[in-house]
């Protein structure tokens, strides 16, 4: 099976996963299920991480010539990786090309520095060896300068002093930025502070995300693994969050997020993560991450709030879908941005089945309640659920998959989730 999802751009797709169990005409299979997919998605672009000494390159090498986005992913398990673009329906144009060593790491580095200054590098495939990769060069747009750090910028407008200090920041491909609002709530991203995953050079900051996740959800058992940080947030979705510049904090707070000697730049403290979805303006949230209440000496409330409306109003969002768990903590601030359509109650396809799946709809009011942390009571007529009724939660399932929809009205007390019905009955 082929797992893709959309990007940004009308048409192109992040092929996410090629899975093929079959051992015998494995290559011929997989790439049948490819050629099965991309004739149902019909895609103007696929984008595609894959490791250069792997068979899965054969697989897209058919397709040539693949634009090498990145040659050599620090970021990733394997950073011999390459991230690939083709379009399926392109013309292939010549097929000479150098030869390169995909098992020698020094060369991969070296394309990837080329690519970096600038050069446009595609892979061909050899036509005296099928399935062996060759690079071709074509003059390339010049690369994008190095920004220094902004000095001098105007605080947060936050609705609490304590958060002020902050910075917005976004990671994101360049396609991706360029769909994005670059002042959300009035508040200009730096361009010190837009991190492109496919360069080596924002191989720090995405470091740092990584500690935040992992000191945000390691004690839960829920850190992301390294490479699907990168093939399932960082290249097909969108990272907006809020950090600090290093030297503003203590060396207490420094130990605690694990920060190298001499730290210099901004350090994440919160982070949203959304996917995009086909209906424009809708994106699934992914993660939402914040070590607000554990930063010492000076926890930051209501850190997490402020992130996921910062970072919906750079997305331009209008819907946003996501996925939590009745008893989750998140739910409190997710339900700040007004009643959230339950589109499941009791959810077998997630690992923890008393998951529920919502829909919120994304207005000027919601981001001004989640920024201000503000959320409805639940009114008297509620129906409650608590976080380990799962019998309440299957018979809530069984109604909604009858055509019986609900919504979530308010924050979460010490009943539950206050619910209520919402079809007219």
């Amino acid at each position: 099976m082929l797992i893709a999802v959309p990007a940004l751009a009308p048409g192109e797709w992040i092929a996410y996963s090629l899975s093929v169990i079959e051992e015998v005409g494995r290559l011929e299979l997989a790439g049948r299920t490819l050629d099965l997919a991309l004739g149902l998605l019909r895609p103007r672009g696929v984008t595609v991480v894959t490791q250069w000494a792997s068979g899965a390159l054969g697989t897209h090498l058919p397709h040539a010539p693949l634009e090498v986005l990145a040659a050599w992913l620090p970021m990733h398990d394997d950073p011999a990786s390459a991230a690939l673009r083709y379009e399926p329906d392109g013309e292939g144009g010549p097929s000479s090309g150098e030869a390169i060593d995909v098992h020698d790491p020094e060369a991969l580095r070296a394309l990837q520095r080329t690519i970096e200054a600038g050069a446009r590098a595609l892979v061909v495939e050899d036509p005296d060896h099928a399935g062996v990769p060759r690079v071709r060069f074509e003059p390339g747009a010049a690369p994008a300068p190095t920004v220094p750090p902004p000095v001098d910028e105007p605080p947060l407008r936050s609705p609490r002093a304590d958060l002020s200090r902050l910075r917005p920041f976004v990671v994101a491909t360049p396609s991706h930025q360029a769909a994005l609002d670059p002042c959300p709530l009035g508040r200009p991203i730096a361009p010190a502070h837009r991190i492109d995953p496919l360069r080596t050079r924002s191989a720090t900051f995405l470091e740092r995300l990584e500690r935040l996740d992992r000191l945000a959800f390691g004690p839960e058992g829920m850190p992301m693994p390294r490479w699907l940080f990168f093939d399932g947030a960082e290249l097909p979705g969108v990272i907006v969050g809020l950090g600090i510049d290093a030297r503003a904090l203590s060396e207490d707070q420094r130990a605690f997020l694990e920060l190298e000697d001499e730290p210099r730049g901004l350090v994440p403290l919160a982070m949203y993560i959304a996917i995009p979805m086909l209906e424009p303006g809708a994106w699934f949230g992914h993660n939402l991450a914040s070590v607000g209440r554990q930063l010492p000496g000076a926890p930051l409330r209501g850190l997490g709030s402020l992130t996921k409306a910062v970072a919906l109003a750079a997305m331009r969002a209008r819907t946003q879908l996501g996925a939590t768990q009745w008893d989750s903590e998140a739910l409190h601030v997710h339900c700040r941005m007004g009643e959230l359509d339950l589109l499941t109650a009791w959810t077998p396809a997630h690992s923890e089945p008393w998951t529920l799946t919502y829909r919120a709809h994304i207005t000027d009011r919601a981001l001004e309640n989640l920024a201000h942390g503000r959320a409805a009571q639940a009114p008297p007529s509620a129906r409650w659920v608590e976080g380990d009724d799962y019998g309440a939660m299957r018979t809530l399932q069984e109604e909604i998959e009858g055509g019986a929809r609900y919504a979530v009205v308010g924050r979460p007390g010490p009943r539950g989730v206050p619910i209520a019905r919402r079809d007219g009955s």
